[in-house]
């Protein structure tokens, strides 16, 4: 795979991971971005993507919470590991709130 589709692969990963209609306790769909630097767990997502830890990040793909999602579809863009592309291709899309805390 050459380096321009694995740089498309990366951005559709990063746009479909968005994508994934998840619901909260209250059935509502969680809509909201937020990216917090003081979260542990979106500090834990950076540490994996500076590491190129894919096998960890791929964990996040269909974590509840979607600001998570979106940091490890990001991530997976930077790195440029086409791994788990498959994975990322059939999310469903939704619009989000985005909101950097």
């Amino acid at each position: 795979m050459n380096f321009r589709s694995i740089v498309v692969a990366g951005v559709v990963c990063f746009i479909l991971a968005c994508g994934q209609e998840q619901v909260n306790t209250e059935d509502k769909p969680i809509t909201r971005i937020a990216i917090d630097f003081k979260d542990s767990i979106v500090q834990e997502i950076l540490d994996y993507q500076d590491h190129f830890e894919t096998d960890s990040l791929v964990n996040y793909f269909d974590h509840p919470n979607p600001t998570y999602r979106y940091l490890a579809a990001g991530a997976f863009s930077a790195i440029q590991d086409a791994k788990y592309v498959d994975q990322l291709i059939h999310k469903e899309t939704m619009e989000y709130d985005f909101n950097m805390i």
